[in-house]
């Protein structure tokens, strides 16, 4: 959960990114297409996780801001969120990036409330590699299980 994203090779990106995709697709609403976004990574610039193409239902990961896989979780979530609001009517185009935006936007807040279920997913990815969580994994799931629950989500 904590091991640093520049440490992740392509296979380990790779692991991740597919039992994200397999976990969202269990658990969370999908693209009204059907299929699942397509994930990229790229070096984006500073201060830019991520991003949701909804042209060619895709999401672009940072290579540079995530800074452990907690984080790309977090990450991957929030633009998973955007590919499924792409039928609301999302357009990344008209997306700002100030602060201000992501404190207001209704399509900022609700991706990061798909944030907050990060802990399910690693839950999950801990099961698939046949492990438990370590004490302070627990600690830290812990609070995010009842975040989650004063959120209603």
């Amino acid at each position: 959960m904590f091991t640093p994203f520049v440490g992740l090779g392509h296979a380990d990106r790779k692991f991740l990114i597919s039992r994200a995709t397999k976990w969202c697709e269990e658990n969370l609403p999908i693209h009204h297409s059907g299929f699942p976004p397509d994930v990229k990574f790229r070096n984006m610039g500073v201060g830019i996780r991520g991003k949701y193409d909804a042209q060619f239902n895709t999401m672009v990961l940072s290579t540079t801001e995530i800074r452990d896989v907690r984080h790309l979780l977090k990450i991957f979530l929030h633009e998973w969120c955007h590919s499924v609001q792409d039928f609301e009517g999302y357009d990344e185009e008209r997306a700002n990036t100030s602060d201000w935006y992501y404190l207001t936007n209704k399509w900022e807040l609700e991706a990061n409330r798909y944030k907050v279920v990060w802990y399910l997913l690693w839950i999950d990815i801990k099961r698939e590699l046949g492990s438990s969580p370590t004490l302070t994994e627990q600690v830290v799931l812990g609070w995010n299980k009842f975040y989650r629950e004063i959120l209603g989500f």
